[in-house]
């Protein structure tokens, strides 16, 4: 217990959590109520339906206290983890193409009542990335756009909306994660990055305080701004009312910072398993940021001597209806042009094949009543024409790379064409489409508006 007794109190209590289900495990349930983590954060494997999502946060509440955190990554669009319980509000990318800063501040405070409603305290939203590099793969339609202005207008806005509706918002990822093609999930960021302090200062003068710190470097070179005392002061010095979280310490591009500094490495690539987390990371770790950030509870790291439950209790991700604000509603037929045939056959290409877009796709058009459905071909088959009363549904969060844009070319005719997702899709699109009868773009969608859409 000794060995035990050694964290309590330090590294443990700097901790924002996962778990693993929808229902609280006896093994999960004993091991916070020994260490007593900062929180919990919640993802779409935690989700069902607004009911159980109400209970299981009351169940944490209950083992760590009213003054526990419950957040999660609720930012709208393609990132809204607890859409089975509280909707998928509109995409960031499509309320900065509308460039109305009442209409997003109206959306965040609708996004924050149904969070609160819900059990959870702080959604980590709004994104102050400003994306310079349009192909950027990780952010993509979760920024508001390309101009710095543009983007420090409307994420003053959704903070002042979100602290309206009854949630705290943690402004990300500081330094700036709109000008890279790297996913910090996957790799590491060895490009410096020039921060934007007005942005994050636009967040923090209408209520943020919390600055979330991605795992992204000042120098060329140099060692993620989460793990670097320099970067992390300079945060402190302009903001010294908000606390600094770090995004997810599991993610690749902490892995190398954290291998040089500790002497330890629990192998593997990409995203380190959260069982396999060592406690000298940890303790690294834990000498910088206010809070850490894990996807899932460190077993190795912070052990506890319980039978562990090695069952999966993470449901299929479902896109179910919810009844939507009007905020919502408004943004999205403000934000997307689509004057499509209804009783039109659909050929659906989804480049993603998640919950960002899969799920949700797949669900509207099973309501619609729309069956053989063409998803993304094998590479080399080829893609029949459209025909003129045929519509051709292409989703991605991601850009698409040049062999499918290459691939996609041979979908000419005179059909119509809608892209939902990465603000690049449509340019794409058109680029290798040019006898496109008519092509409609947007960011995001309900899946009630898409089986409306595409209903017969």
């Amino acid at each position: 217990m000794a060995a035990l007794n050694a964290h309590r109190g330090t590294s443990a209590e700097r901790l924002i959590v996962g778990l693993r289900g929808a229902v609280l495990g006896g093994d999960e349930a004993a091991w916070l109520e020994y260490y007593r983590p900062a929180g919990v954060i919640l993802f779409g494997r935690n989700v069902v339906d607004l009911s159980r999502l109400q209970n299981l946060c009351a169940d944490v509440r209950r083992i760590l206290g009213q003054h526990c955190e419950i957040v999660a990554d609720h930012e709208g669009g393609p990132v809204s983890v607890l859409a089975a319980a509280v909707g998928r509000p509109p995409a960031a990318a499509s309320l900065g193409a509308l460039n109305d800063p009442d209409l997003t501040e109206r959306v965040h405070r609708d996004t924050g009542s149904l969070l609160s409603a819900a059990g959870v305290d702080r959604a980590l939203a709004p994104c102050c990335d400003v994306l310079s590099e349009p192909r950027n793969a990780v952010i993509g339609a979760r920024s508001f756009g390309a101009d710095p202005g543009r983007v420090a207008a409307h994420v003053g806005a959704a903070v002042r909306g979100l602290i309206a509706g009854g949630v705290r918002s943690c402004p990300k990822h500081w330094p700036g994660h709109g000008g890279t093609r790297i996913d910090t999930h996957l790799d590491g960021v060895l490009r410096a990055v020039t921060p934007d302090f007005s942005i994050y200062a636009a967040a923090v003068g209408q209520g943020a305080d919390a600055v979330m710190v991605g795992h992204l470097p000042l120098t060329d070179g140099g060692v993620p701004a989460s793990l670097d005392r320099g970067a992390l002061d300079l945060v402190a010095d302009r903001f010294p009312g908000a606390a600094t979280w770090s995004d997810d310490m599991t993610m690749a591009a902490v892995r190398n910072c954290l291998v040089a500094r500790t002497g330890e490495d629990p192998g593997g690539q990409g995203m380190v398993e959260t069982d396999h987390y060592p406690a000298s990371w940890l303790d690294e770790a834990a000498r910088h940021c206010g809070r850490l950030l894990i996807r899932g509870i460190p077993w190795r790291a912070l052990p506890l001597d319980v039978a562990r439950d090695t069952a999966s209790a993470a449901p299929p991700w479902a896109a179910t209806a919810v009844d939507e604000p009007e905020s919502w509603r408004e943004a999205r037929q403000r934000g997307v042009d689509r004057p499509l045939d209804r009783n039109a056959s659909v050929c659906w290409l989804d480049f993603t094949d998640d919950h960002r877009w899969g799920a949700l796709a797949r669900d509207a058009l099973d309501r619609a009543g729309h069956v053989g459905v063409v998803r993304r071909a094998r590479s080399g088959e080829s893609l029949d024409p459209l025909g003129a009363g045929e519509v051709l549904l292409v989703t991605s969060h991601r850009p698409l790379a040049g062999q499918e844009v290459a691939w996609l070319g041979g979908a000419t005719g005179g059909g119509q064409v809608l892209v939902l997702g990465h603000p690049t899709l449509a340019a794409d699109l058109a680029s290798e489409l040019p006898e496109i009868h008519h092509l409609s773009a947007g960011y995001d969608a309900s899946v009630e508006e898409l089986a409306a859409w595409f209903g017969r």
